[in-house]
């Protein structure tokens, strides 16, 4: 892997910007899928549970559900990183909440609740998250390499 802090040294690749509707969120998760096989990331899910958790969550939280406001979403890689930053101008994220996130325990990985550990999972499947608020604009910063696998269990 890459020694250098993989922030520094990621090209864009491209952006989206998806007005605040969960029915939208269709369009990130394909654009996810063909980020991370365009430089051969192999646990494509996994990204993309992480990337529509986050779009999602800015949706639901961040806007509160109400459409008509802009997320941003732009992707940016080099050969070993894939960096995905999602951007709202909505509700801040309590920094503490991501801190403490941490995925529920259960017996069975399938008798998870469906609803709030979002930000556990995704912290879980990326390898590096930051968060920033700064004049009204919030950014979260995922990102994940290509070379190692933290793949999620699946229930079958």
């Amino acid at each position: 892997m890459d020694p250098t802090p993989p922030s520094a040294v990621v090209t864009p690749r491209f952006s989206v910007t998806i007005d605040s509707r969960l029915e939208l969120v269709a369009v990130v998760a394909d654009l996810t899928r063909i980020a991370c096989a365009s430089i051969g990331l192999a646990e494509i899910d996994d990204v993309e549970i992480a990337v529509v958790e986050a779009v999602s969550n800015v949706i639901t939280h961040a806007y509160g559900g109400e459409p008509g406001h802009p997320v941003h979403v732009r992707f940016a890689s080099n050969a070993s990183w894939l960096r995905v930053d999602v951007q709202d101008y909505g509700k801040k994220l309590d920094e503490a909440r991501l801190a403490g996130a941490r995925m529920p325990v259960a017996n069975d990985v399938c008798d998870l609740p469906e609803r709030g550990y979002g930000l556990a999972l995704i912290k879980q499947v990326m390898h590096e998250i930051g968060y920033q608020s700064a004049g009204g604009q919030n950014t979260l910063s995922m990102m994940r390499s290509v070379e190692s696998s933290v793949a999620l269990a699946r229930c079958v």
